[in-house]
Order: C-alpha cells, then structure tokens, then sequence
C-alpha cells in the first residue's frame, strides 16, 4: 500500500532534489510495562514511547527512508542512517538543529561525489 501511495504521489507531482529530514514522537501510556519503548523529548516535553524518523521530498511529500526507534534514540544517529537511502540526485537535505552536527554533513557530502 504504502509503495502504491508513493508511486501515485510522484506521478501527480514531480521528485525534487530537496529532502526534509524529521522526527515525530509516538507517545505511549506512563503505565505501559513495553520494554523497548523509551523516556525522551517530544514537542518540547519529556514522554515515554517511540519515535518516527523520516526523509520526504520537499515537493511532492513521498517517503524516501523512514525508521522507528525507541523515544532516548538520539535524531543525529537516526540521520546518519536515514543519510544513507537519500537518492542519488539530492542536492539539499533540510533539517531543524536536532540534526546540526558536521559528521551529518560531512557523510550527506560524502555520498553526493
């Protein structure tokens, strides 16, 4: 489904080579016994959970690399993952300061040549 969702949205509106790279906490219940969920930042608060990290075209929205990681999983080492599924033909990887670090943009650099 999800592959059908991204095939259509990239035949409505063209793939730039502009990517947006961000994260979105998946907020659980404080009760809740899940081992493998995490006590992190989220929205300016303090949760326990997962979080949705993820590359999308900045035109047309389509997903080009996601991953799901405890709430504590730092975003910086989320990036360098997500970094690695950036198409060939990106030029700009837009991102908030989470992900300000110079081996991200060193590695982002990297793949480009």
């Amino acid at each position: 489904m999800l592959e059908r969702w991204q095939a259509a949205l990239r035949a409505l509106l063209p793939d730039t080579d502009v990517k947006l790279i961000d994260g979105r906490g998946l907020v659980i219940g404080g009760c809740s016994k899940d081992p493998d969920a995490g006590f992190g930042y989220t929205a300016g608060t303090k949760a326990k959970g997962y979080k949705l990290h993820w590359i999308t075209d900045q035109c047309s929205g389509a997903v080009d690399g996601w991953l799901v990681t405890a709430m504590n999983y730092a975003e910086q080492l989320a990036a360098r993952q997500l970094i690695e599924h950036l198409p060939r033909h990106t030029r700009y990887v837009l991102c908030d300061n989470n992900y300000d670090r110079n081996d991200l943009y060193e590695q982002a650099g990297a793949q480009r040549e």
